[in-house]
């Protein structure tokens, strides 16, 4: 009798683990395809150190968006020192800061200096547009790591070697 109740038993744990081990198949398979979608996804993430950095962008943001119809473009703003943070971490593929910025020298990072006219910003909410009290261009460094290979990233910096309003002292 306790022959038959520990085959039982065991048949039991066996028929259970081949149903956990279905589950994780299932979860493990789940994930894999989930992975591979974030990986074909294609994102520009742009860190700048003044919002309104983002309107003068506008003209090149839409070229750009013509070209690479999928890419998501994501926008950050922070201080000089969360966007070194974020391109040291690779939570930003570009980072906008004023010209005269000194502390982001390091040799890891590519910079160009560009030209942008200013743009008036238009809320969403309201929509009125806010228009720039001094129109004169403004000199921007951009910063990206020099060893990070990304599709994205390498088409936007070609991009900005070809636009016309930029200055031709990419580094």
């Amino acid at each position: 009798m306790k022959e038959i109740i520990l085959i039982g038993a065991v048949m039991a744990m066996f028929a259970f683990g081949f149903y956990i081990m279905d589950k994780v198949d299932h979860f493990l398979n789940d994930n894999y395809s989930r992975l591979e979608v974030m990986e074909h996804t294609s994102a520009l993430r742009i860190a700048m150190e003044d919002s309104s950095i983002a309107a003068s962008l506008s003209d090149l943001l839409e070229e750009f968006s013509k070209r690479n119809p999928d890419c998501d473009i994501y926008f950050m703003t922070g201080n000089i020192h969360e966007i070194q943070e974020g391109l040291t971490e690779n939570n930003f593929d570009l980072g906008f800061v004023a010209a005269d910025c000194q502390e982001i020298q390091k040799e890891e990072y590519s910079s160009a200096l560009i030209m942008l006219k200013r743009n008036s910003l238009s809320t969403f909410v309201i929509d009125i547009p806010i228009n720039p009290i001094d129109t004169t261009p403004i000199m921007i460094k951009v910063l990206w790591k020099r060893d990070l290979y990304k599709r994205e990233l390498n088409q936007f910096v070609e991009l900005l070697k070809q636009y016309d309003k930029f200055c031709d002292a990419i580094a």
